[in-house]
């Protein structure tokens, strides 16, 4: 997606293999690297083509060696993980995840501390400062 040498999108757009038939997807993935603390969105592609997902990671410019040793880590701990449940336990870990979220969006689990401010991202919407 990247030129060389700077140019373009620094980013990273991944899925998981066709072939290999799982009972989860990237979207299960993504949740559990948000588990983590990362946020690699996962997404269906446009009309037509919507059985398509990828997941992106958009590389920030303090993204070091570690970090990304890191995140390759936990991929693989996210994958292992999943690959350990049952179709019905990652079932139920699906309709767990959508019944955190209430209807503005913001996480029934999400740390309440920051709820109040109104300068954070986290106040406002929810959302963290995601390290990737």
């Amino acid at each position: 997606m990247s030129q060389r040498g700077g140019k373009g999108f620094p980013l990273v757009a991944c899925r998981l293999d066709p072939a290999k038939k799982r009972i989860y997807d990237e979207f299960a993935i993504a949740h559990q690297l948000r588990e983590r603390g990362w946020v690699v969105p996962a997404y269906t592609m446009a009309p037509h083509s919507e059985s398509l997902k990828l997941m992106r990671v958009v590389v920030r410019e303090d993204f070091s060696r570690s970090k990304c040793d890191q995140l390759i880590a936990d991929f693989k701990l996210a994958l292992d993980t999943l690959d350990k449940m049952d179709k019905k336990q990652v079932k139920e870990h699906d309709e767990f995840i959508k019944s955190r979220h209430h209807r503005s969006g913001k996480h029934k689990g999400m740390n309440q501390h920051f709820t109040d401010e109104k300068h954070s991202l986290q106040g406002k919407h929810g959302k963290t400062h995601a390290v990737c």
